[in-house]
């Protein structure tokens, strides 16, 4: 999964959960989805790491 702004150094995203487990939006494709944020901590230098919940796709 990527995300606008990620590059490969951070800021990191985790997927922790999606709406009613409809794990088919994380199939390889351009979807536009709601992301919410679960949990947020920082590596070492002040990388965020962000641990998100995927609610559904955008029409």
């Amino acid at each position: 999964m990527t995300v606008t702004g990620m590059t490969r150094s951070g800021p990191f995203y985790h997927v922790a959960g999606v709406m009613n487990d409809d794990f088919k939006i994380l199939m390889p494709g351009k979807y536009r989805v709601k992301l919410y944020l679960a949990y947020k901590r920082e590596y070492f230098g002040g990388i965020p790491d962000y641990y998100l919940f995927i609610c559904d796709k955008l029409q």
